[in-house]
């Protein structure tokens, strides 16, 4: 498995990284007139959870499934994976509990970051 090193310009991590430098203040997700995010904030909260995942034990290769509701908490991780070459999975809230569980035993993922709707319906299965 390449590492995040090896993967150089084909990752779609650093490329972010370089959308970040060249866009910095400029708006990257706007989610109604009273919530937006900036490259650059987006780019150091996706840093900061590269950071927690590793420290989650988190490689290049290993998947991380993510609950879908839809945050800049979700969108930084999803680049954090990408920066560390790590894959992930977004489950869909709405699915049902037993089509989840059988993604997840498909996945094995190493983490799984979900809200609690996420988990309670998990705990149903």
């Amino acid at each position: 498995m390449p590492t995040t090193l090896q993967m150089g310009q084909d990752n779609l991590g650093i490329r972010f990284q370089r959308m970040a430098d060249e866009y910095g203040p400029q708006t990257a997700i706007w989610f109604d007139e009273h919530d937006s995010v900036s490259y650059d904030e987006l780019n150091k909260l996706a840093n900061r959870m590269a950071r927690h995942l590793i420290e989650r034990g988190v490689a290049p290769g290993n998947v991380v499934c993510l609950s879908s509701e839809k945050s800049v908490d979700r969108f930084a991780c999803m680049i954090a994976c990408l920066k560390l070459g790590a894959i992930y999975s977004v489950l869909d809230c709405d699915s049902p509990a037993a089509r989840l569980s059988k993604i997840l035993s498909i996945c094995q993922p190493r983490l799984l970051l979900a809200g609690r709707n996420l988990l309670d319906k998990l705990d149903e299965n």
